[in-house]
Parts: C-alpha cells; sequence; structure tokens
C-alpha cells in the first residue's frame, strides 16, 4: 500500500490555503504485516517545496504512538530523501517484520522533520488504524 502525506514546515511564512489545500491531519489505515510505503511532500506554510537536499544534516521521522497519551512509541522510521522523485520529496518504508508485531488496534503517527538544526512536527499527531491480518497456514 502506497500513502501520499503532505508535511507543513512552520516557517513563520504566511499559509497559502490556494497551494495547500490538503488537511496535513491525515488518516491512515493499514493492515499488520503488511508493507506500507508513506510517499512525503514537504512544503513551507505558504506552499513553497521545501529543498531536503540543501541541509546534509536533514532527517526525517515517522513515529506510530499507542493512542492517547501517545507517550509510548511502537515504531520509529527514517525517512529517506526521494531526489528523483523531487527535492522536497522522501518515502519511508514500513516492511511487514516491522508491522507484524504491533497489536492492530488504534494508534496515532507524526512525522518530524530535523532541518537546519531545528526539530518541528510537520504532520501533527493523527490516527493510525493497523486491521488485523489474516492468519495464513
Amino acid at each position: 500500500m502506497v500513502i501520499d502525506l503532505r508535511g507543513v514546515v512552520p516557517d513563520g511564512s504566511v499559509c497559502d490555503d490556494k497551494r495547500l489545500l490538503e488537511n496535513p491531519r491525515k488518516p491512515m489505515r493499514f493492515v499488520q504485516g503488511s508493507t506500507l510505503v508513506v510517499r512525503l511532500s514537504v512544503f513551507t506554510a505558504a506552499g513553497a517545496p521545501v529543498d531536503l537536499a540543501d541541509d546534509p544534516g536533514v532527517t526525517l521521522y515517522l513515529t506510530v504512538k499507542k493512542p492517547p497519551p501517545c507517550s509510548t512509541t511502537v515504531l520509529a522510521v527514517t525517512g529517506s530523501l526521494d531526489a528523483l522523485a523531487g527535492k522536497n520529496r522522501a518515502t519511508f518504508s514500513l516492511t511487514p517484520v516491522a508491522t507484524k508485531y504491533i497489536e492492530p488496534g488504534r494508534y496515532a503517527y507524526d512525522v518530524w522533520l530535523t532541518y537546519n538544526g531545528v526539530r518541528d512536527a510537520i504532520i501533527p499527531t493523527s490516527s493510525l488504524h493497523i486491521e488485523p491480518g489474516l492468519k495464513l497456514p
């Protein structure tokens, strides 16, 4: 399964709703033990693409946490830059090995960006539902 997300860097620019029409809180669902690829595009609040390759220290994290108070992280995945898709693109890959031991149910996820020495939540805490996988012989 492939899911596209849009992250917004809170850089102090004026939000341009015409360019950023998507709500950054996007619920996700996937089946326990399946492969999930999350393709992320990163923009400023004004809608300008953020050049992730500009800073060699750029790191992106997708974290999955138990339901509120969302204090226990059950999975953390580092994103890889995807310069072929665009300088503001990254990909997170959740493999069956990484997801098969997470119990089905309701969780939360968020995406963090370390950029120019600053750490920002570019996708705020959003809902994630993991469906039970089939038990095949």
